[in-house]
């Protein structure tokens, strides 16, 4: 089938065939929808038309290139969470009290809107008293185990009474089990070595 001619069309069965919510694929398409009604109903449009979702099986079908987009993402992700510093990007200090104020429209438009996970208002005035981001911390760790940078397994050596996995064989035992295997492929061991 190849690409779709409207180009917001590719990019809305790319962004589907990554498994990427239906709202969000209709805003990263370019759809000019406002409102989460407006990207419900072009999502629904466009999941009802039989070239777009045979694209995005098309799509799927593209293993590699799916899993290397999908790496690229998730890595973004991690990154943002790991590094992003909403006090540095997004905060000024209030003259009159002295405390960080966060302006939450740098928030978003420094794209660290995903590293908050938890938000806390207050029951009467509705104002935002405190909020919490993702844990640098994991993110960090998960960058480097994406990455293969992870510390090498400890491998145990020895047995739970610290006797050797592997037992001691004495020369003679080898030859012996070598015989007996040779014997069983119907070969004599003393002939093969000399």
């Amino acid at each position: 089938m190849g690409a779709l001619r409207n180009p917001k069309y590719e990019r809305y069965a790319f962004e589907r065939a990554l498994l990427t919510p239906k709202q969000q694929a209709v805003e990263a398409a370019g759809f000019g929808a406002e409102t989460s009604h407006g990207r419900r109903s072009h999502a629904s449009r466009l999941d009802r038309m039989p070239q777009v979702q045979q694209r995005i099986n098309e799509l799927r079908g593209q293993d590699e290139e799916m899993l290397r987009e999908k790496r690229a993402r998730l890595e973004e992700r991690l990154n943002v969470v790991a590094f992003g510093d909403i006090l540095k990007d997004c905060c000024t200090i209030n003259e009159k009290t002295g405390e960080p104020e966060v302006d939450w429209n740098k928030v978003i438009a420094n794209g660290l809107s995903v590293i908050i996970s938890k938000f806390k208002f207050d029951k009467e005035t509705g104002q935002l008293t405190d909020f919490e981001r993702d844990r640098a911390l994991d993110a960090i760790a998960q960058l480097r185990q994406l990455n293969g940078l992870d510390a090498p397994k400890r491998i145990e050596m020895t047995g739970k009474d610290q006797s050797p996995l592997i037992p001691d064989v004495t020369d003679e035992q080898r030859v012996k089990a070598l015989a007996v295997f040779l014997a069983k492929l119907g070969k004599d061991a003393t002939a093969d070595s000399q």
